[in-house]
């Protein structure tokens, strides 16, 4: 089944976010990982539920990004299901972005034209990598820093 995930602080991974209470998200970000390859007999199971999670979600979505790393393949019915879903989001404004893919995956990605459907830079070594290029292009959504202490003087 597909699963959100969170940022954990603890050993900076991503994980389910139903597992882990604290974890940290941004918002217009989803991030969900697929543990399964992506073929003719559930990969429209996948493109129904992250649509029933889209559906779900109280904020506005901007970006969605597969957490590729537990995906080692994905046959003809896969890429034209992620072609569909891909189409489906854009139809939306919403971005799909693939993280950690493996040199199989990504090969087929690129093949199938899946990658090109993306967009160009839309595959990511990593969900941070992927994290990062989306708060550059939505610097509004990025997490308040904690002011520094002002020393000198006027303290």
């Amino acid at each position: 089944s597909v699963v959100v995930l969170a940022r954990s602080d603890v050993g900076n991974a991503w994980q389910n976010i139903q597992r882990l209470p604290g974890g940290r998200t941004l918002p217009g970000l989803v991030v969900v990982r697929w543990e399964s390859a992506l073929f003719f007999g559930n990969a429209q199971g996948f493109a129904d539920q992250l649509k029933a999670i889209l559906e779900a979600t109280d904020e506005p979505v901007n970006w969605v990004v597969l957490d590729a790393e537990a995906t080692a393949y994905a046959d003809f019915t896969g890429t034209s299901t992620l072609l569909d879903l891909i189409s489906y989001l854009h139809d939306r404004e919403i971005v799909f972005v693939v993280a950690e893919p493996n040199g199989r995956l990504r090969e087929v990605l690129q093949v199938s034209g899946v990658e090109s459907g993306m967009g160009a830079g839309h595959v990511y070594p990593s969900v941070d990598e992927a994290a990062k290029a989306y708060l550059t292009a939505h610097p509004q959504v990025a997490p308040a820093q904690p002011e520094t202490p002002k020393t000198g003087p006027e303290s």
